[in-house]
């Protein structure tokens, strides 16, 4: 049976630091490089000391089966994008940073339906990932900034190359992930594509599925497999998802995410016309946080938070393009980073503390 990572929990250890434990199907291992000594502490009844897997670690087996938490069901974290067929924005976007790239118009018509994350995948989605494939992280999914950094951060690494874990901070569940490349953004889809199975960065994990990998460092392939069942959404999957007024094929288009031609307030505490502008919070938000703020589908943050990444490059396969604007970017503007207006363009191994993605989904 599959040996997946479900969580976290800590141990009575009679004062001491808590550890880390990490509950693998009917097992949990315990760190003892954080205690003083195995003699002592108490382990909760149910579990009895078992066989030693890592020099510095021991396991305990669950005298009774562990039993896998519910996962959250899919329509419960995506949004139907219907209206097929719909007439694409006659306003025009553009990249203020990379003029030689002409405006486009058009953007947001698509016939087919699909299925979009309503958030922003978050730091706990991102640390199951991380604790399914990245033992060894051979192809580096994990930034040491999301140790680090207290902005925009929040997924903490223990342990050696090859036994490698990871834990999301405390109260940093809910933000979104960052310091993701295109590349490790695809290589999440792929996951899911796949399953999410246990493993290492192989083709049965995140080298193959939506995206034919296979080891990229450098730009690899944009290019979506026709059985794709999770993937990166495209430009105009990602603009209407944000901006189309919804209700029938011709309905226009909103200039922010939360179904307004105004700017985002900035303010925390309005749920249903604010946004993580302006460094509101001096750094990223929950991706629930603005639980009013939706587009027409009901996503959210697709106006602010954090930058997001599309599947699409440029022209000339040298740049991959992203949208959304993010937590440091002010409200306003002429135009505002956060709105219809504006797209943009990264290299497709750039991550930083702006940058995140979503995940669109095939409908079946």
């Amino acid at each position: 049976s599959e040996n997946r990572v479900f969580g976290y929990i800590t141990a009575n250890t009679n004062g001491a630091a808590d550890p880390i434990k990490r509950i693998e199907e009917n097992r949990v291992t315990i760190d003892v490089g954080d205690l003083p000594g195995l003699a002592g502490h108490t382990i909760s009844s149910g579990w009895v000391m078992g066989e030693n897997a890592w020099n510095d670690s021991f396991i305990f087996k669950a005298l009774t089966p562990y039993s896998q938490p519910t996962m959250p069901r899919d329509d419960d974290h995506f949004a139907l994008i219907g209206d097929v067929g719909n007439v694409g924005d006659s306003r025009q976007s553009e990249d203020p940073h990379t003029p030689s790239l002409a405006p486009v118009v058009g953007l947001g018509a698509v016939s087919y339906e699909y299925q979009i994350g309503k958030y922003l995948v978050s730091m706990e989605d991102y640390a199951e990932f991380l604790n399914s494939v990245a033992q060894t992280d051979t192809y580096s999914l994990y930034n040491a900034a999301l140790a680090s950094d207290t902005e925009a951060g929040g997924i903490n690494r223990f342990g050696p190359s090859g036994s490698y874990r990871y834990q999301v901070q405390s109260g940093k569940s809910k933000r979104p992930v960052t310091y993701v490349s295109w590349l490790d953004a695809a290589r999440y889809v792929n996951w899911l594509h796949n399953g999410r199975p246990v493993g290492e960065q192989d083709g049965s994990t995140t080298e193959s599925g939506a995206y034919s990998l296979n080891g990229a460092t450098v730009f690899g392939s944009d290019v979506r497999s026709n059985l794709a069942q999770y993937f990166l959404p495209t430009e105009d999957e990602w603009y209407k998802a944000a901006f189309y007024k919804g209700g029938g094929t011709n309905a226009g288009y909103w200039l922010f995410a939360n179904q307004s031609d105004a700017a985002p307030t900035g303010s925390a505490s309005d749920i249903v016309g604010g946004a993580s502008c302006d460094s509101i919070a001096n750094g990223t938000t929950n991706v629930d946080l603005f639980s009013l703020a939706t587009s027409f589908y009901g996503t959210h943050d697709q106006s602010g938070n954090a930058w997001q990444w599309l599947e699409k490059s440029d022209a000339a396969n040298t740049q991959m393009l992203r949208r959304g604007g993010s937590w440091a970017n002010p409200c306003a503007g002429s135009p505002s980073r956060l709105s219809a207006a504006i797209r943009a363009h990264s290299p497709i191994d750039h991550d930083s503390q702006h940058l995140g993605f979503r995940v669109g989904k095939k409908l079946n």
